[in-house]
């Protein structure tokens, strides 16, 4: 829960902060847990700063003793996961509970009680606090890239290197992401038509998978609006912009924000995405918008009778910009359909993203951004259903190679929109 300077390690070998004052195992990933139950309770730490626990279950981990033979280290119902911690915690306390003995001073370690194995503690250099090296076990995943798969069916030895380096990037060619996999990083989409995209990774096979999580986040209380006539669409991109402004979240996102505005072009259903803190600021949004498209104003703007579409600021930029402010009847909503729907699929979208990922819910505004990125990416268009959006608009093939993250071991977090790299949440270290 404090924060330490991070120690260069081998991968995929992790440290976890041997603590005397934690009265549980603080994990922040599933990489150690086993027999994972739901349970959400409030972790308070030495800062003052308090957290929350999404599972708790059984820690397994493989350690080495000084005879450099591994040891499978298990205990029920010992560990807790706290997403957003931002080291491993081994708890001093479980460990005696267990009646495994615990030395310091000259030869710091933990002696198991009924191997009589020893397990060496390193020091940390930067804190002076000491490491317990953990490696997972061979049969576990982090939830979306297999370890083992990837690094090899070999346990490595723990090993601490004298001077920091950078470990090199995983080649692609080297793993190959099962259907399940696939599945979660183009964002649940069906298997039909992942088979149909061409984006730089392999092609899943065999028969569709049958995923629990988006039976949970896709679920439907109405059929979605009808779409436009096409005859009356657009003839080009970001001409006629369908907009609508969502629901206020329940928790407040990690940029102060409550409300997300997808900006929807009719011609080829692109998505650009704003966030707000209150309804009234929608005209910084729509600022926003336009300077991402280039600085030029559609002709036309499709919205409801919302407050936040009808103020006298936005009805004079329109009018300053010659945009045709086209407002749906009331209880017609399927005027704006197109923005209706988008609001919808988003949020079932990102619901998805967080809930493989296992990230609290304020990193919504994150994953609503990947979630229109993703879509943009594997859509099809609205005015040519064989290409995809971005097919359309940039007149190539589109790639996610470039977002799957060189380090498998770490959860893939997003597509950041405000600079040319991706969003990756360690597994090692959980630094958020």
């Amino acid at each position: 829960m404090l924060q330490f300077p991070s120690i260069p390690y081998t991968a995929p070998s992790y440290f976890a902060l041997v603590d005397s004052g934690a009265s549980i195992h603080i994990l922040t990933c599933h990489t150690f847990l086993s027999d994972a139950t739901v349970h959400h309770s409030t972790v308070a730490s030495f800062a003052g700063s308090t957290s929350r626990a999404t599972h708790k279950g059984t820690f397994t981990a493989l350690v080495q003793c000084t005879n450099n033979n591994f040891h499978h280290l298990v205990q029920k119902h010992s560990a807790l996961v706290v997403p957003d911690a931002s080291r491993i915690l081994f708890s001093i306390s479980q460990a005696l509970i267990a009646g495994h003995h615990v030395h310091f001073g000259t030869s710091p370690g933990l002696l198991l009680q009924h191997t009589k194995a020893f397990i060496p503690f390193v020091r940390d250099t930067h804190t002076g606090m000491y490491l317990l090296p953990l490696t997972p076990p061979t049969s576990r995943h982090d939830g979306t890239y297999p370890i083992q798969q990837a690094m090899g069916t070999a346990v490595p030895a723990v090993s601490i290197p004298s001077s920091p380096r950078i470990l090199p990037a995983i080649p692609i060619t080297q793993y190959t992401p099962s259907n399940a996999t696939l599945h979660n990083t183009l964002g649940h989409i069906s298997h039909g038509r992942s088979k149909q995209l061409e984006v730089g990774i392999p092609q899943p096979s065999g028969k569709a998978v049958t995923c629990p999580i988006c039976i949970t986040a896709k679920a439907r209380r109405s059929a979605r609006p009808i779409p436009s006539d096409v005859a009356k669409r657009a003839q080009h991109p970001w001409q006629d912009v369908s907009v609508d402004l969502s629901g206020k979240m329940r928790t407040q996102g990690i940029t102060n924000v409550f409300y997300f505005i997808p900006f929807v072009d009719n011609y080829s259903g692109a998505k650009i995405v704003e966030f707000v803190e209150r309804k009234r600021n929608f005209i910084h949004a729509y600022h926003r918008f336009v300077a991402r498209i280039d600085g030029v104003h559609p002709r036309k703007l499709r919205t409801d009778k919302g407050g936040e579409f009808m103020s006298t600021e936005l009805k004079e930029l329109l009018e300053l910009h010659f945009v045709h402010h086209q407002i749906c009847a009331v209880d017609e909503h399927y005027s704006v359909g197109t923005s209706e729907n988008a609001v919808g699929r988003l949020r079932e979208t990102a619901l998805a993203l967080l809930l493989q990922a296992n990230l609290p819910a304020k990193f919504w505004p994150c994953a609503i951004q990947h979630s229109a990125f993703l879509s943009n990416y594997t859509s099809r268009s609205r005015s040519n259903p064989k290409l995809t959006v971005y097919e359309l608009i940039y007149q190539r093939k589109a790639t996610c190679l470039g977002y799957l993250p060189s380090e498998l071991i770490a959860q893939y977090f997003g597509h950041a929109i405000n600079a040319k790299a991706t969003s990756i949440y360690p597994a090692h270290q959980a630094s958020s």
